[in-house]
């Protein structure tokens, strides 16, 4: 979730983005900064490349958005060792010409907006401030992408054996339920809590897409 930054007393407008601005090209990023800083609500906490040692001050300056240029750098990796050291701030692409399967990484490494190329000073507002909101913004090709991306994920579930979607103490926990043991008998046999059968048991009934336990132990058996 991005967080919201409050209004200092008698401040004119509140802050709502705090922003980090990080790519290879300083005066790219100073520009960028100094445009966005004269945006209401906008203001740049942080601007740096991506070496580790500037990487590690974002912990200090704690930003909400992170605008990254990644022209002539490898994304994938640097996607990963942001999100993985500050989850909590919300990633957006600048500068890059991929493919939308290349996109979908990004996304999976962490990614939450995408601004292309040949995206304006107001389209990168839009995605930021859409990211405030809890919206991801992404342009049409990569929406197109992530469908078709899901639509084969869900050919892929349809098709899969139960045993492949559950977990090792899931598989367990549904076999003592097809026996007909309560919750409180699994938790009894596995040495566990009761309310941790409860969870094990709602999991599994998502994972499986059924609702009730006799339809699970059934689709143990299929």
């Amino acid at each position: 979730m991005v967080s919201v930054i409050p209004a200092a007393e008698g401040a004119v407008s509140p802050i709502i983005a705090a922003l980090a601005i990080l790519g290879p090209t300083r005066h790219y990023r100073e520009c960028l900064g100094l445009a966005l800083s004269a945006r209401d609500g906008f203001s740049v906490v942080h601007s740096s490349s991506f070496d580790s040692s500037e990487l590690a001050r974002l912990a200090v300056s704690r930003p909400n958005v992170a605008l990254l240029d990644f022209c002539g750098v490898q994304p994938v990796p640097l996607m990963q060792q942001i999100a993985a050291a500050r989850p909590e701030v919300a990633l957006v692409a600048l500068q890059w010409d991929g493919s939308d399967s290349d996109a979908l990484k990004l996304f999976e490494a962490g990614l939450s907006g995408f601004v292309p190329r040949q995206g304006s000073l107001d389209d990168v507002e839009a995605v930021v401030r859409g990211l405030l909101r809890e919206e991801v913004q992404v342009p049409p090709i990569v929406a197109a992408a992530m469908v078709r991306r899901l639509r084969e994920l869900g050919r892929t579930r349809i098709g899969s054996a139960p045993s492949d979607r559950l977990s090792t103490r899931e598989l367990s926990v549904l076999g003592l339920v097809e026996e007909g043991l309560t919750n409180k008998e699994i938790a009894s046999r596995l040495g566990i809590e009761p309310a941790t059968v409860k969870n094990h048991v709602h999991r599994i009934l998502k994972k499986l897409d059924v609702r009730r336990r006799s339809d699970a132990a059934s689709c143990l058996h299929r």
